[in-house]
């Protein structure tokens, strides 16, 4: 898998703005699918699953943080998968 216009990786949840404007350009095309927990290499494909822990109302937060961060109010799809990574 690789980043394009429709996906997009981020390393962490700390990465709030840079998902807001992701979002929002999802919003203005043809929608689109971020990927928090995965670092990417220059070239846009996967370098490493470094996962991340969820913690109390994190997905939450960042979903109104997106709802109250943008000029048409985007009620974003927030969904939480375990991927394991073979050694």
């Amino acid at each position: 898998m690789e980043e394009s216009q429709q996906i997009e990786f981020k390393k962490s949840l700390a990465e709030r703005k840079e998902m807001r404007e992701t979002i929002s350009a999802f919003a203005n095309s043809n929608g689109g699918e971020i990927f928090v927990g995965i670092e990417e290499n220059k070239n846009g494909s996967v370098k490493e699953i470094v996962g991340i822990r969820i913690k109390g109302k994190e997905i939450e937060n960042l979903s109104n943080e997106v709802m109250q961060n943008t000029d048409l109010v985007i009620f974003p799809s927030i969904e939480i998968e375990e991927i394991y990574q073979n050694s």
